[in-house]
Order: structure tokens, then sequence, then C-alpha cells
């Protein structure tokens, strides 16, 4: 995901969060859930500018 990313010049997130749950399977605190969004919101922010 972090290559996608960078490959649309998306700033990369620390996506260890990510893959910890979609790979280790792993429950994230809420804590760790508000910084998931956090970075996935600047993402999204920065696709919305480029429509």
């Amino acid at each position: 995901m972090e290559d996608w990313f960078a490959r649309l010049s998306y700033p990369v997130a620390d996506l260890e969060l990510y893959q910890k749950v979609r790979y280790g399977g792993a429950k994230l605190s809420n804590e760790e859930i508000k910084e998931l969004k956090d970075a996935l919101q600047v993402i999204y922010e920065k696709w919305k500018e480029e429509k």
C-alpha cells in the first residue's frame, strides 16, 4: 500500500497499524484507530485537492 501511495505522490502514512490488522489479525486500541484515521484523512484531503 505504501508503494501505491508513493506512486500517486500522496504522503506515505505509517501504515504499520493497517498492516498489523490486515496481515497480523491484531486488534487496535482506540488510540491506534484514531492515529490510523488521522493518517488516512491526510491522504483523503490531498486526493480531494487534486480532483
